[in-house]
């Protein structure tokens, strides 16, 4: 199943089926490969300079994706009395579902029909997934998704196993199962949030927040997964890093690099989680810098109900909320 490279620790090499899982846990235990050792890439940040090692041969670099946010006015920031940069970085995650990834699969030879059950939150994308990757129409591909409990994201990609098991029930006339376990789970699956925030934020003399500027990478993994691909997490981080502060300028480079780790895809909150802690960081450590107490610095930029509704210099547009009274009943409830 791996062409050419392995890229990643637990992406699948080969398939092997039997008529039980042990008998099929057997035979791969019993398959040896030969691997020639390269060098690994397993910082994002270091893999986009020069010289590093490449993921892929014919890339220019390792970026499969960059992008820029440039609103606002930049000459306010750049005269800022208050500059206070910060490196934050979130854990990479996986997704942890209580149930791991499932899927069944089988030839109707009455309806000419391939039927797919799998554990996913997005039967109609999967179908069109599956059918394009099987060379089949898509009429021809049914996938019904049985209750597969928590998905949050993580059961919205399509994985390479789920279409070895179609393809294999295609040549072998029979169903074919597969079922994560949960260390093919936490090694292999979706993972999720590992950003590096490399920031300054800047301030009037007394405490007005003037601006976010520097660069955002995300960790992508080995391979950008249907349907979205990898584009979406730094788009989303670097749109929400103003948060709910009247921020006026924003200037922002996003790079999504590719690494020898499991693919990442989307998981609760869709790279907002990284955002909100790399601001509300940045808010603490220019309160810090004043001598401050962090709580009345928020209340003094945070956008008010009268403001509403409120664009944000990120474009997010804030349409109902009284947040100054969220933040005060968040104090009194500590």
């Amino acid at each position: 199943l791996a062409a050419d490279k392995v890229r990643y620790a637990g992406q699948t090499i080969a398939a092997c089926f039997g008529n039980t899982r042990a008998a099929a846990e057997d035979i791969a235990d019993g398959v040896e490969v030969e691997i020639e050792e390269l060098p690994a890439v397993v910082d994002c940040v270091e893999a986009m300079q020069a010289g590093s090692a490449r993921l892929y041969d014919d890339w220019p670099d390792n970026a499969y994706i960059t992008a820029a946010v440039n609103e606002g006015d930049t000459a306010a920031s750049a005269a800022a009395p208050i500059r206070v940069s910060r490196r934050i970085r979130t854990n990479r995650q996986a997704t942890v579902s209580l149930e791991g990834r499932g899927v069944i699969a089988y030839w109707d030879r009455r309806t000419e029909e391939l039927i797919v059950h799998l554990s996913t939150q997005g039967a109609h994308v999967m179908r069109l997934g599956i059918a394009q990757t099987l060379r089949l129409p898509e009429h021809q591909v049914r996938v019904i998704a049985p209750d597969v409990g928590g998905g949050f994201g993580g059961k919205n990609r399509l994985m390479p196993e789920e279409l070895a098991v179609a393809a294999i029930a295609m040549k072998v006339g029979h169903p074919v199962r597969w079922i994560e376990d949960r260390r093919e789970h936490l090694m292999a699956s979706i993972h999720a949030r590992d950003h590096t925030y490399d920031l300054t934020i800047t301030a009037e003399a007394d405490g007005t927040l003037i601006g976010i500027e520097g660069d955002v990478y995300v960790d992508a993994g080995a391979y950008a997964l249907w349907p979205t691909g990898a584009f979406m997490e730094t788009s989303m981080a670097a749109r929400n890093l103003p948060g709910p502060y009247r921020i006026r300028t924003h200037n922002v480079n996003t790079w999504t690099v590719a690494t020898n780790k499991a693919p990442m895809g989307p998981y609760r909150g869709v790279a907002r989680p990284g955002a909100c802690f790399a601001i509300e960081r940045l808010v603490d450590a220019v309160a810090h810098e004043l001598g401050r107490e962090p709580f009345d610095l928020r209340r003094q930029n945070i956008v008010s109900m009268e403001a509403m509704p409120f664009k944000t210099v990120g474009g997010m547009l804030f349409d109902t909320g009284d947040y100054v009274q969220s933040l005060d009943t968040a104090r009194d409830m500590i």
